[in-house]
């Protein structure tokens, strides 16, 4: 697995959502057409259906094993300066296949670190998921999350990370960072000096070989 994070600056015209301006990184690249290539991120987006059958192992250990690359990558620097908000589940929280996987490897990641992970959004209802069906646009994602009720609202750190496994077309991303930036405003938090994203992987639709771009982070000028 790669062992650091890349701009997704060189594929811009591939994410028709994202603008210039949108500082997104990603880990590697899942081909969708081939899922095998990239079995790690299959594994992780195993239902909950699949718990206690001989294949739920496998989506616990590709969670353990993006834990310990974005601890390597990340480190206690990274999470102590850095407020990560998990994109939600498609499932409502009261859903019995409400799956936290985002959630549960920033804290495997961060264990032991000053991290401050919010989970500032859920879904209000439970969605089809965006890879079963049609995508959604950031207005459809907007729409379908609502500001979490069991978290009490705080003022958030100067750097700002929306996580999620999967970037497809960057709808997500814009929706969250749009709710974030609604969340800020009406709580009349300070603004932060940025909004970013890290994804674990970003979807190629052909069988070309991994390119990375030649933009790879250094922790310390992210932030």
């Amino acid at each position: 697995m790669a062992k650091r994070l890349t701009n997704i600056a060189d594929y811009r015209s591939e994410y028709s959502h994202l603008s210039t301006a949108d500082e997104v990184y990603f880990l590697i690249e899942y081909h969708a057409n081939s899922p095998t290539r990239n079995s790690s991120i299959s594994n992780i987006k195993k239902p909950l259906s699949k718990k206690g059958l001989p294949e739920w192992p496998h989506k616990m250990r590709s969670m353990r094993e993006f834990a310990r690359t974005l601890r390597e990558i990340i480190g206690e620097h990274g999470f102590s300066e850095v407020t990560f908000v998990p994109v939600p589940p498609s499932q409502a929280p009261d859903d019995p296949m409400h799956d936290d996987r985002i959630k549960t490897i920033l804290e495997l990641a961060s264990n032991g670190f000053d991290s401050d992970i919010r989970e500032l959004f859920v879904s209000g209802e439970s969605r089809e998921k965006a890879h079963h069906g049609r995508r959604r646009s950031p207005d459809e994602h907007c729409s379908g999350m609502i500001q979490n009720p069991s978290i009490s609202p705080t003022a958030l750190r100067d750097v700002i990370v929306v996580f999620d496994d999967v970037i497809t077309t960057g709808s997500s991303f814009v929706a969250m960072r749009r709710l974030i930036n609604e969340y800020i405003t009406t709580h009349s938090f300070p603004t932060p000096r940025k909004v970013a994203g890290i994804y674990l992987a970003r979807t190629i639709h052909d069988n070309r070989p991994d390119a990375f771009s030649r933009f790879a982070l250094n922790i310390d000028d992210f932030m």
